[in-house]
């Protein structure tokens, strides 16, 4: 299980541990008392999350999540996968055209193809 500091707490650790069988990837603050161990797989591993959280705050900047009314999970996973597919193909794009800068905004590479 991979959170940010906000869920570090012994009741959390100790639930994921005991309940879902799972190790905590959790960046430690001063109020648990724990010693971190940050070695080079809790790096590897807390990257993805942050890459995954980039992810979601573009899609909260463009508001794509916010114009649908979804009930069921399954869709909400489906819509996601699919406007993930979209940023890859305009990442493609990007590289293709030469412009690298514009792989990390698609606000931005979107309004320099009109």
């Amino acid at each position: 299980m991979i959170a940010d500091k906000g869920y570090d707490s012994r009741k959390v650790r100790e639930h994921i541990d005991f309940w879902m069988d799972g190790e905590a990837i959790i960046k430690s603050i001063k109020r648990t008392k724990l010693v971190p161990v940050y070695d080079d797989r809790f790096t590897l591993l807390y990257k993805k999350r942050t890459g995954v959280e980039r992810f979601f705050s573009r899609l909260d900047a463009l508001n794509l999540l916010r114009r649908f009314r979804i009930f069921e999970m399954k869709t909400m996973e489906k819509l996601v996968r699919l406007i993930g597919i979209g940023f890859l193909v305009l990442a493609l794009f990007a590289a293709h055209i030469r412009k690298k800068g514009l792989l990390r905004s698609p606000k931005r590479l979107l309004r320099s193809l009109l």
